[in-house]
């Protein structure tokens, strides 16, 4: 990589962080603040949508909210319809998206997406019913603290 093409972040990542949820109250998106006084970019996020009978398609997206504005950085173009389970696989490594045999569904989301200590991660599952659940939840940020920033 040229000296140009080096960004701040990647020059020095102190760890990576998992965060596990096993599961969400049913009807809820998920919203994770990854807190401390670092900045994190996302390497991967993983859950299990399992929807209710109500007959509604979901649509699955991933944002983060800066500062009360939703910033776009993931999303899924196909339905889920009622009483399925899907899961969920949103990474830089994923491309281009698509369903697997096995109802599993890749995506990518941008490669250099970074999240301050204020900011939040949250799913936005437009059609969400009541009963729908995510479970099986795993995040994983590369952590940079902010004291050492270039």
């Amino acid at each position: 990589m040229s000296a140009n093409n080096t960004h701040a972040f990647s020059q020095e990542i102190s760890c990576l962080i998992f965060y596990r949820y096993a599961t969400i109250t049913a009807g809820n998106n998920l919203s994770h603040a990854p807190g401390r006084n670092s900045r994190k970019k996302l390497v991967s996020l993983s859950f299990l949508l399992t929807t209710d009978a109500s007959p509604s398609d979901r649509y699955v997206h991933i944002i983060c909210e800066k500062a009360g504005i939703d910033y776009h950085i993931g999303g899924v173009p196909i339905p889920q319809a009622a009483s399925q389970a899907r899961r969920f696989y949103f990474s830089p490594f994923e491309y281009p998206s698509f369903i697997t045999s096995t109802n599993n569904f890749h995506a990518p989301i941008p490669n250099e997406f970074i999240f301050f200590y204020a900011d939040t991660l949250e799913t936005d599952i437009v059609g969400l019913q009541a009963g729908d659940q995510l479970t099986d939840i795993t995040i994983i940020f590369a952590e940079q603290p902010t004291g050492r920033l270039a």
